[in-house]
Formats: structure tokens, sequence, C-alpha cells
């Protein structure tokens, strides 16, 4: 590994025990299920790494998508159903959600992965939430007329 990866691996290290650590509670219950759920990512991020150096990668997607709407469907089916409905604001809103962020996104996010290293793809998706913030507040105070229609300014 070189002193850039060293550094990223360091970087995340001290951010993971600042946000665990804070706070009167010390390490509670929501950061060991944030560790599990990072242990699960790492793997993830790992075996897609290998899968995807000889495999095709919308095929690869194509199953991932698959094993996760199987595993929803037998969710489903074993718990009881609350009772809601959905107006046509919240479909497009989950068809967006669908399509764009998860399916496109996702699909990219295997294509380019073999490209590096399963070390620097974990670096750079723990940067996910950081560029999210930026744009977030970029768009609330620029004079964007996004921003401004939320009241922002």
């Amino acid at each position: 590994m070189d002193r850039v990866t060293v550094g990223g691996i360091g970087l995340a290290i001290l951010g993971i025990w600042a946000l665990a650590s804070g706070g009167a509670e010390g390490f509670n219950r929501g950061d060991i299920l944030s560790t599990i759920c990072a242990l699960f990512i790492s793997v993830h991020i790992i075996v897609v790494s290998k899968v995807l150096r000889s495999e095709d990668v919308y095929l690869v997607s194509l199953v991932q998508f698959a094993t996760v709407a199987a595993v929803g469907v037998a969710i489903c089916l074993a718990l009881p159903w609350p009772s809601f409905s959905v107006g046509p604001v919240g479909a497009w809103s989950l068809a967006y959600c669908a399509i764009f962020p998860t399916v496109i996104c996702f699909t990219l996010q295997n294509a380019f992965q073999r490209y590096t290293t399963p070390t620097r793809a974990g670096l750079i998706y723990t940067l996910d939430p950081v560029w999210s913030m930026l744009a977030g507040v970029f768009i609330l105070v620029s004079g964007s007329p996004l921003g401004s229609s939320w009241g922002a300014r």
C-alpha cells in the first residue's frame, strides 16, 4: 500500500472513532449495528472486486438486484403488512430512487470498481456522504432556484 492509501485509512479510522466515541453514552447499540454493516460492506467490496475481474459487470449487477428483490419479497411475505397508501408523488419518488441512485449508480459503481483496489474503493465510498452533504449545502446556500424555493438564503 502506498502512503496516500495508508493516510486515507488512518483518516477513515479517526472519523469513525470520532463519530462513535462522541456523546454521553459512548459506543452504543446503533454504533454496534453500524460497525456490523460496515463489516458486511467491506466484504461486499472485496468479493465484488474479485468477481468483476472475470465476470460481466451487468450480469453481476443483475444477480445482485435479483438477490435483493428475492430476499425483500421473502421478508414481505413472512412479516405482517402495515396499512399504507402511495400517492402519485410517492410513486414517482420511489421510481426515481429505484432507477437513478440504485440501478444506474450501483451498476456504474460495479463497472468502475474493477479499475481500483478494494481498499481505495472503500475509501472512495466512504466519501459519498461527504459529497452529498456538500452538494446539499451548496444547493441550499446558493442562489439556485432549487435552493431559494426551499427558503434558504
